[in-house]
């Protein structure tokens, strides 16, 4: 389905107006990919776009922003499905080319995004969605022993110092590294600590961290919407980054190998950052190495966890929580909540933030 590929809302999502309206579907959709750039606009296109496609096709007569729950029903349904039956007619494409069923981790990623559209609309004054027809799922349930879906999805303590161990170890040329420098600990360090995103972790750079006070250090980088935001370095984090950054006082926080760039607003040059694909590379060698969840290891593993270790702590907010991990929507946040109460007693991330002195968060 090429037709999401287009940079603004394609043409097949202006459908009549509706009623009381000044905006169709197709002026809605092009406010919510404005919120986003990149990989991120890229990935909600192309899964809104399929359900508004598959929309058209069999269901021309409702408006998409008239959607009910059994319409989206019916479109898992037919995801997940070798054969739709409800094709009109001789089968179309994706039954004969093998595009279906999709698997069942891919179907939730669509929702999800779907999903987020449709709670931006209902969000808008002046949009006629009124509610979402789509209901999010946040994952699997934690079932059977206690704990045992968390510790498959979350570091426990041990896992977290032994991964350490190993970063240390290849800053020393103890432990064999790709790369024998404290890079591989700073990256880990601050996903595990901090919990930034591949995309927020590409971007952030070293003249935006900062002494807030002579204990209290802090970061300034773009979330992954483009927007600035500060937040407090965990007390454990900031030496590591003290240590991994040496003498510099400008260019990316996390630098590649060797290679330089001129800066875009002084033109000068310095040593380049990493790609998003680098920090993942970074991340499962550490896995690997350390024989914690070997390559399953990734950087998003490490944002769940340090989220999940927050929840249980005594003095954090919901609210302090959201606003320090970037959610839109502190019910995101609550998504985690009953994961963080089966945590062994007790359990506590070494390298997270410390909620009873630390967390408050500067936007802008």
């Amino acid at each position: 389905m090429d037709e999401t590929s287009t940079s603004t809302a394609p043409s097949w999502a202006r459908r009549s107006r509706p009623r009381n309206s000044d905006k169709d579907a197709a002026d809605w959709l092009a406010d919510f990919l404005a919120e986003y750039k990149g990989d991120t606009q890229h990935d909600y296109r192309v899964n809104i776009g399929q359900f508004m496609v598959w929309m058209r096709r069999y269901y021309p007569e409702v408006d998409l922003l008239d959607v009910a729950p059994e319409d989206f029903r019916e479109y898992e349904v037919y995801l997940s499905s070798k054969h739709w039956d409800g094709h009109p007619g001789s089968c179309v494409l994706e039954c004969k080319s093998g595009t279906l069923p999709y698997k069942a981790k891919t179907i939730a990623v669509k929702r999800a995004a779907i999903s987020s559209f449709y709670s931006y609309c209902v969000e808008r004054p002046g949009c006629p969605v009124r509610h979402n027809p789509v209901t999010r799922r946040r994952g699997r349930q934690p079932s059977g022993d206690e704990g045992e879906e968390v510790i498959k999805e979350t570091l426990l303590p041990h896992e977290i110092e032994a991964i350490r161990r190993i970063a240390k170890g290849g800053a020393t040329g103890e432990v064999r590294l790709t790369v024998p420098t404290q890079r591989s600990l700073a990256v880990f360090a601050i996903f595990v600590g901090m919990g930034l995103r591949c995309e927020e972790l590409e971007k952030a750079r070293v003249e935006n961290l900062r002494w807030h006070d002579k204990n209290q250090m802090r970061l300034r980088f773009q979330r992954k919407n483009w927007r600035w935001t500060t937040i407090d370095v965990p007390y454990a984090v900031a030496p590591v980054l003290l240590a991994y950054i040496g003498d510099r006082k400008t260019g990316p926080l996390i630098v590649s190998d060797g290679r330089q760039r001129r800066n875009p607003e002084t033109g000068e040059l310095e040593r380049g950052g990493v790609s998003s694909v680098t920090l993942r590379t970074i991340v499962k060698e550490l896995g690997v190495v350390s024989g914690v969840r070997g390559e399953k290891l990734h950087p998003h593993l490490l944002r769940y966890t340090s989220i999940i270790y927050s929840l249980r702590h005594p003095d954090a907010k919901d609210h302090q929580v959201s606003d320090y991990y970037g959610h839109r929507n502190t019910n995101t946040t609550l998504g985690y909540a009953n994961r963080a109460k089966r945590l062994p007693r007790g359990a506590t991330n070494p390298l997270g933030i410390d909620w009873s002195t630390q967390g408050e968060t500067i936007k802008g």
